[in-house]
């Protein structure tokens, strides 16, 4: 029997003026395990393509497999997280992740498991920042998001980190550490409390179509929200096809396995969080600019990655890798926030941005895909290439400010 309006509660003013209340500890928790089982599943599902018969394109499609719910269900899931309780809409993505997952285990194919989690994930994703207004108080807004962010991030390193470690030795084990974090993510999704939607505009498909093309030209015409959205959406194709040039890159030439590419991300990983203390202290939303520097300093750092014969001066250029990419990163992430704050439709808005986020993404992997699969093109060529083409695009971008007068 489904709840009526009337059974769900507001947050009392007093407990909005907490940062660490009861909902937000509760967001905090369920996305750090959530996180961490995607990650940690993705080194698993990576092993088991690596010792199959998918060929060096199938950690490729593997990615792109996640993505494509991103971009298929975006007007959709956005619409959704705007007219339930976002708890909800998070117990549902969660609910879907573990369906996912679950099929490993009675031979589905990989692909579509890890598919049916990039669902869930792309149901998840909308309400898991949309609810954080509903929880705190303005004023605490942004250190709400850095929260979640800083969760993530941790979860990312020690998901890709434990993942990679027990994909190389039991790659079962692997998938059981995956299912026991959705699981307890699941868990804490119940106890979120449960929030009366500001909206309840049904679920008619053209009024959804209609309403989100609305929000997608507002946020477009928005000079700093556009150009906010293509810089963010440059960063994570980037990332994407970096972790991809890497497995590549450490099965090819070092003769390595997954547990050294999850070494490998670990570093860049905590490298971002150094960077994005960096931007935390020296970008502000007047120089805002000087963050596109780093997105420069990162296809830099990927050639000196390159060059480097000594592993450990490899690891060093890693390091400048994830630290200009934070830098890259936060900036244009406070500036979407900041300009998607002025629209009533959080959860359309972000969807938008995800939808951006993970074209960009596919895009990329067709291209680098294709030619790591169908070329044979040297790996460290392809990702000399890839540094090129990325600076080309940031590039791209400081014309864009300058021609379009972005920052006046």
């Amino acid at each position: 029997m489904m709840k009526t309006a009337s059974n769900f509660q507001q947050t009392p003013t007093a407990t909005k003026e907490r940062l660490f209340n009861r909902g937000i500890l509760t967001v905090l928790n369920a996305q750090f395990f959530s996180a961490f089982a995607d990650n940690a599943l993705f080194f698993a599902l990576m092993e088991i393509i690596s010792k199959g018969s998918f060929g060096k394109e199938g950690t490729y499609i593997l990615q792109g497999t996640f993505a494509l719910f991103y971009i298929l269900l975006a007007p959709f899931v956005g619409h959704v997280a705007d007219n339930l309780s976002k708890g909800r809409v998070l117990l549902i993505g969660n609910g879907i992740k573990i369906v996912g997952i679950s099929l490993l285990f009675v031979g589905i194919n990989p692909f579509i498991c890890y598919a049916i989690v990039g669902l869930g994930a792309a149901v998840y994703s909308p309400a898991k920042f949309g609810i954080l207004s509903e929880l705190v108080s303005n004023k605490l807004l942004i250190k709400a998001n850095g929260l979640i962010e800083g969760s993530t991030i941790v979860a990312i390193l020690l998901g890709s980190a434990l993942g990679g470690i027990l994909a190389e030795s039991h790659v079962t084990y692997a998938i059981i550490l995956a299912f026991s974090a959705f699981f307890l993510a699941l868990i804490f999704n119940l106890l979120i409390p449960k929030i009366t939607p500001k909206r309840r505009d049904g679920f008619n498909a053209g009024m959804i179509l209609k309403k989100f093309i609305i929000v997608l030209r507002r946020l477009l015409k928005d000079k700093k929200a556009r150009f906010a959205i293509l810089g963010t959406s440059l960063f994570w194709c980037g990332v994407a096809v970096l972790k991809l040039l890497l497995n590549d890159w450490v099965r090819d030439v070092l003769g390595e396995g997954t547990e050294k590419v999850s070494e490998l991300s670990l570093i860049v990983g905590i490298a971002v969080i150094l960077g994005s203390a960096l931007a935390a202290i020296l970008i502000t939303q007047k120089n805002i600019k000087l963050s596109l520097w780093a997105g420069i300093g990162m296809s830099i750092s990927v050639i000196l990655f390159l060059t480097q014969e000594n592993l450990y001066l490899a690891y060093g250029a890693l390091l400048l890798v994830g630290i200009c990419g934070g830098i890259f990163l936060i900036p244009l992430n406070a500036l979407l926030q900041e300009r998607g704050g002025k629209l009533k439709s959080t959860g359309t808005a972000i969807a938008i941005q995800n939808l951006f986020e993970n074209s960009f993404m596919m895009l990329a992997l067709l291209l680098f895909g294709g030619l790591a699969a169908f070329t044979t093109i040297h790996i460290g060529y392809l990702m000399a290439f890839f540094a090129a083409l990325f600076s080309l695009l940031v590039l791209a971008l400081f014309a864009h400010i300058r021609l379009r007068n972005v920052f006046g």
